[in-house]
């Protein structure tokens, strides 16, 4: 029973790839479809989308569904909760606040550029140099931007401190 879906898949996918070379052919696609098209093949994916379920592992983050779970809710976490550290800033709930968007951005970061690792480094697998200068660079911006959330003004403060004149940077010392 799967063969035969498979099967009847792949002839809707071919039937497919007739009408859109057949609009092609008649000018009724778009110049921009028909020279990516032209480009990659069907079939041709980016190498980081052969996701598969495991436990998420720092050094390789991007080979398991785990880690795309973690990266889209990372995602809609820092979405959600950086307009609220902007509004509490001046009071001392924002510590905690820019403490977890301290740990949210880089591990962000940190997924998705494990996926430009996987399509541009060819051979970049798990423990290689690449991957464990990313996992340093992530740590190196997470402890950065702790201590600057725990000992500093926090995130928010710094940022807005960058649009602060000389005049009113004097004024908040």
């Amino acid at each position: 029973a799967l063969s035969t879906k498979a099967q009847e898949g792949g002839e809707a996918q071919s039937e497919h790839r007739q009408r859109q070379d057949a609009a092609v052919l008649a000018g009724r696609q778009p110049l921009v479809a028909r020279a990516v098209r032209a480009q990659a093949p069907m079939g041709a994916r980016a190498l980081s989308t052969k996701a598969q379920e495991g436990s998420f592992s720092l050094v390789s983050a991007d080979q398991t569904m785990a880690a795309q779970r973690i990266f889209h809710k990372t995602s809609l976490a820092c979405l959600a909760i950086t307009p609220v550290a902007f509004l509490l800033h001046p009071t001392p709930l924002a510590m905690p606040v820019d403490v977890a968007l301290s740990v949210l951005f880089p591990l962000h970061a940190h997924i998705g550029l494990n996926w430009i690792i996987t399509d541009y480094a060819p051979g970049a697998g798990p423990g290689s140099a690449p991957r464990m200068a990313l996992v340093a660079a992530t740590g190196i911006a997470v402890l950065g931007l702790l201590k600057l959330s725990l000992t500093g003004d926090g995130l928010v403060g710094t940022l807005k401190a960058t649009w602060r004149g000389p005049e009113e940077k004097k004024e908040a010392k």
